[in-house]
């Protein structure tokens, strides 16, 4: 069906075209409000799309087309001369690619700062963490990332427009039944965005070609008003506004829609891809910031003749979120890195252009013959050809083509150099690293290459940042129902955890600084292995140190090398998940302890549970209950390293004694000493030490009974007899404040001459 038929098809059947405000008159003023921004706008960036132009030709690998300001696109040279050679090496592609795959090797990771110092505010920051995480996954914004990266480095700015989408496929998962109803339209037909029903927030990459700014901001975060342009089906058109949308006229053929058409289009004559199916609506979706006019902001979606939709702006924010490269002060875009690459890859395709052509003319000389001397008007290259001249005229000779000068190759591979040199890429990071460079200096030059790429991730992770925040912000606002996120959690093992609206408490985001900035694993491993050699990580020979270092080393698929997503590992971690739902649905503790559990793996994964914040949310009694659970794997483990099976305990009644000696050293040291009658006795001592009894049966003879410090002490020894009663006093009064002054000192130790002092001191002095 011809589109022209279609769209009166649509128009028959549909109502009459009433004007969205009281009178026609007001409508065309918004549909002029609307024109005048986008084509004031459309005028000041032509010479930015132009840049834009001659960079994407030089990226896609035309680099011998030329922008042409009358048609305002870039044309191919069509002159006569065929024998031209216009080799091209896209020395900028490879260039580019490299940039941005180091730009978007790593994920960045996001981090949601808590509204308050509350646990249950930190939780639901961890929960909103999870899902940005989570969205991240979903609609593979790994892939779309690495297009905005690349609009960042072709054109000099990368743009992304974020939405809610409601699904019904979406629904059909997570909506009950009678929930399933109709598309929820407004009065003019636009889909309505109702709280609670099931959608998404949704990131789309743009071009710099379809985005437009307000042209009097100094730069994207002042602009008070920004649209984006673009083509539509009829059918989506009258799909997304069924009263509106069947009026509005088909003016752009299929071939327009897409930019991969649209190059097409502009390098070659428009009238070999003009496309007989018009079929597709410019549309315009207008975005403008609340204001003294319009307190709640103005949204304003425009057809090529119809004013489809005015409401107030969604969710309150522009939703474009943009990202320079090689920002340029005061200039709203960034200029790109094709633009500096542009003069080098030129010297090197016309010098290895003119190379191939001297080779040609050396080939195939040119001749110098005398008019009229041969006949016909030119001489071939047939092998073998008779050339009968006149011989009264001098006879064709071929010139002499002097040799192309070898500075033609110097100049090229200097513009190669220039090229990598001028992107920021050196030697090692095109994998050229110099012989006797040792791993330590291949890690510093690796460091110092990243501080180039500084300034672009900033950027880019700033747009992750703001792209987050727009995320929560819609999901709080939407408020759909619960969802379970699945989510690559802690040392790459799956997480399953339920979300709600309402755990979006704090909508700060945060991305971790150069995070998303490429690692050197050779460099890194090096550091971990001779960190782990010199001790510092504790024992090597220490299985936790092992596991540690294992973790460092980042052996990607390689379970039993990396040992942390084993089966006792995950089946730790599906305990404490059982715990918590236990623990939130007020149920009783409900692990328990099996003997053949890998204990080493299970008594490693709870330890470190205990010391997370979702153990500090648990009631005393299932710390205690938990801490229990731990002390029966550890007490496992200590017997397993001992040397004792699990299985020897359980078997202790069953098997006969002569085999479970086999299995349980204590068992049998117990069978080889036979049992005894009354109290133990004890066995001779060692050979060349004395009984206990006697060696203090010796002491006592030798220095007196040993008192005892529960008793008062024994009186003091008799006075001699004959004794001056006074000095007798005075030895007296002298003993017993000696007594007090040094109380529990031996009596070797507790003289008259002070402790510490025996009596051959005294007499010495």
């Amino acid at each position: 069906m011809e589109s022209r038929d279609l769209y009166e098809q649509y128009r028959s059947a549909a109502p009459p075209l009433l004007p969205i405000f009281d009178t026609q008159d007001e409508d065309t003023k918004l549909k002029s409000y609307v024109e005048e921004r986008v084509n004031a706008c459309e005028r000041v960036k032509s010479g930015i799309v132009k840049e834009a132009w001659k960079n994407l030709s030089f990226l896609s690998g035309d680099q011998w087309a030329q922008w042409n300001d009358y048609a305002q696109q870039m044309m191919q040279d069509d002159s006569d001369d065929g024998w031209r050679v216009q080799l091209v090496y896209n020395y900028t592609r490879s260039i580019v690619n490299q940039l941005a795959s180091r730009l978007t090797e790593n994920r960045p990771v996001p981090i949601v700062h808590p509204a308050t110092d509350n646990e249950e505010d930190q939780h639901r920051a961890r929960l909103c963490e999870k899902l940005i995480e989570h969205l991240w996954r979903v609609q593979k914004m790994s892939r779309r990332h690495h297009e905005f990266v690349l609009w960042m480095l072709a054109t000099g700015v990368g743009i992304y427009k974020v939405f809610w989408r409601q699904d019904h496929q979406v629904q059909a998962f997570e909506g009950a039944p009678d929930e399933m109803d109709d598309r929820v339209l407004d009065q003019y037909g636009q889909a309505v965005m109702t709280a609670g029903k099931p959608g998404i927030p949704v990131a789309e990459v743009l071009s710099l070609f379809e985005f437009g700014w307000d042209i009097g901001a100094r730069n994207f975060e002042t602009c008070r008003w920004m649209y984006h342009t673009t083509t539509v089906h009829v059918d989506e058109l009258v799909e997304r506004y069924p009263r509106r949308g069947p009026h509005a006229k088909p003016d752009s053929p299929a071939a327009h829609n897409h930019f991969g058409m649209s190059l097409l289009r502009t390098y070659q004559s428009s009238e070999k891809l003009e496309s007989p199916l018009r079929d597709r609506v410019s549309l315009i979706e207008y975005f403008e910031l609340p204001s003294k006019r319009y307190p709640k902001g103005l949204f304003i979606v425009k057809a090529s003749n119809v004013l489809l939709h005015v409401c107030d702006l969604p969710f309150g924010f522009l939703p474009f979120i943009t990202a320079r490269h090689n920002v340029i002060p005061g200039k709203m875009t960034g200029d790109g890195a094709v633009k500096d690459l542009r003069a080098p890859q030129r010297q090197v395709n016309t010098k290895e252009s003119q190379r191939v052509e001297n080779a040609n003319l050396m080939a195939q000389p040119k001749w110098i013959v005398a008019e009229g001397s041969i006949a016909g008007d030119y001489i071939d290259d047939e092998p073998g050809e008779v050339v009968k001249y006149d011989p009264s005229l001098p006879p064709p000779r071929q010139t002499g083509s002097p040799p192309l000068s070898p500075e033609h190759g110097s100049i090229a591979r200097e513009a190669v150099a220039h090229m990598f040199e001028l992107a920021g890429i050196n030697d090692l990071a095109r994998g050229r690293i110099p012989a006797g460079m040792s791993g330590r200096a291949v890690g510093m030059a690796a460091d110092l290459e990243a501080t180039l790429l500084g300034p672009v991730v900033r950027e880019a992770e700033g747009a992750i940042e703001d792209l987050g925040r727009m995320w929560l912000r819609m999901y709080h606002r939407m408020s759909p129902p619960s969802r379970t996120l699945s989510i690559v959690g802690r040392s790459r093992i799956s997480e399953v955890v339920a979300f709600h609206g309402e755990d979006i408490t704090s909508t700060d985001v945060e991305v971790m600084a150069g995070s998303s900035l490429p690692n050197n694993r050779s460099h890194r491993r090096e550091q971990v292995l001779m960190v782990a050699n010199s001790g510092w990580l504790g024992d090597p020979a220490d299985p936790k140190v092992q596991l540690k270092v294992r973790r460092l080393l980042e052996f990607d698929g390689m379970d039993e090398v990396f040992g942390d997503n084993t089966v006792d590992r995950r089946h730790a971690r599906d305990e404490q998940t059982i715990l918590l739902r236990a623990f939130n649905e007020g149920q009783p503790f409900p692990l328990e302890v099996l003997p053949n559990d890998g204990h080493a793996e299970h008594a490693d994964e709870h330890d470190a549970f205990t010391k997370s914040p979702e153990f500090q949310t648990l009631t005393p009694e299932y710390k205690l209950a938990l801490l229990q659970h731990l002390a029966w794997h550890k007490r496992y483990q200590q017997r397993e390293q001992m040397g004792i099976p699990w299985f020897a305990e359980q078997l202790k009644d069953e098997l006969p004694p002569e085999e479970l000696a086999l299995y349980d050293p204590q068992f049998q040291q117990e069978q080889q000493q036979p049992p005894q009658e009354g109290p133990p006795q004890e066995g001779p001592p060692p050979e060349g030490q004395m009984p206990p009894d006697e060696r203090n049966m010796m002491l006592e003879q030798a220095m007196g009974p040993t008192p005892n410090p529960m008793e008062a002490p024994p009186p003091g020894p008799a006075q001699p007899e004959g004794l001056d009663p006074q000095l007798a006093a005075m030895i007296e009064a002298m003993q017993m404040q000696q007594q007090a002054q040094t109380p529990g000192v031996p009596e070797s130790m507790a003289g008259l001459h002070g402790p510490g002092r025996g009596n051959y001191e005294f007499y010495s002095e």
